[in-house]
């Protein structure tokens, strides 16, 4: 799909075998963190802490 945005894409997943569906936004195909209530909390966590690609 092409980018939402410069560097990331906003995607619905289907987690547990079907079961629910869950919104995320992926940066740059490496990161892919939950886009929901706590989306601004975990971002800024990111940030500041950084990640690491497991």
């Amino acid at each position: 799909m092409p980018e939402t945005g410069i560097g990331y894409q906003i995607i619905d997943a289907v987690i547990e075998e079907g079961k629910r569906k869950e919104r995320f936004l992926v940066y740059n195909t490496l990161l892919a963190v939950s886009f929901d209530e706590s989306f601004f909390q975990r971002r800024k966590k990111i940030i500041e802490e950084g990640y690491k690609k497991h």
